[in-house]
């Protein structure tokens, strides 16, 4: 069990990650909002216009805020599953055992990556919204930002379990089609979840997806939701579990 805990060092990992992604960032995230974007422009600007508000939220609204903890939640899948299971091909992660480095340093390091990145797209997401004054400046979007990092502690360490166990990349396009997508679309994010079968709304309400996007649509409309330590807390949750399983998975798969 004390392998599985990281220490300090799993910084240097990530300060590794993000020294190389300064050098890809803008073609990183324009790529990481082109799904983003496409959602905005079909349901939003198409199927919004014909779509009631929602609540008290127009349908655009509702969208945009969901779109944001989506995103974030794909990017960070993204990291530790593609660009992971690279560097693992790669032998980065054995050149990186050379040093003073553990196995769970090197997965912290990693799921931190993940969740940063997730943190970049939720805000490249959160400036588009701004920019088209769908959403108002304001005290929540560090709180939004905040939430999506905790989710992107979770994703970030499932995506790493995946990415440990396949044994080639292109077995990480299921992740992406049995996983990743189902989840996107049963957790609110386009949606309300009072329109799903009941057996989906029970299926839902274990996605911490779900609870970001609890925590983070009234808290862009300027209002704290009544639920929000509840919601928080389950996500928190989560994010240990997601960290727990990634370093577990890694260092099963390093001990090979």
């Amino acid at each position: 069990m004390r392998n599985l805990v990281p220490s300090i060092r799993a910084l240097r990992v990530w300060q590794r990650n993000v020294t190389t992604y300064r050098h890809v960032w803008l073609s990183n995230v324009l790529g990481h909002l082109a799904d983003p974007l496409f959602y905005l422009a079909v349901l939003g600007f198409g199927l919004g216009a014909l779509m009631p508000p929602i609540g008290e939220l127009p349908y655009m609204t509702f969208l945009v805020t969901g779109i944001i903890a989506g995103a974030a939640m794909s990017s960070a899948c993204f990291e530790t599953s593609w660009a992971s299971h690279m560097r693992m091909s790669q032998r980065t992660f054995d050149a990186m055992l050379a040093t003073p480095l553990s196995v769970a340093d090197i997965a912290a390091g990693e799921i931190l990556t993940a969740a940063t990145k997730g943190v970049v797209s939720a805000a490249a997401t959160l400036i588009i919204a701004l920019v088209l004054r769908l959403l108002s400046p304001g005290w929540w979007i560090l709180p939004v930002l905040g939430t999506v990092l905790l989710q992107g502690l979770f994703f970030g360490g499932v995506a790493l379990a995946v990415s440990a166990h396949a044994r080639t990349m292109e077995a990480l396009n299921h992740f992406y089609a049995l996983f990743i997508m189902p989840v996107l679309f049963v957790s609110g994010v386009f949606f309300p979840l009072q329109e799903l079968p009941a057996a989906l709304q029970v299926v839902s309400t274990l996605s911490p997806l779900t609870h970001a996007v609890h925590l983070i649509r009234p808290l862009a409309t300027g209002a704290v939701p009544p639920s929000w330590l509840l919601e928080l807390l389950w996500i928190a949750l989560a994010a240990v579990l997601g960290v727990w399983l990634g370093c577990a998975s890694l260092s099963r798969k390093m001990a090979r």
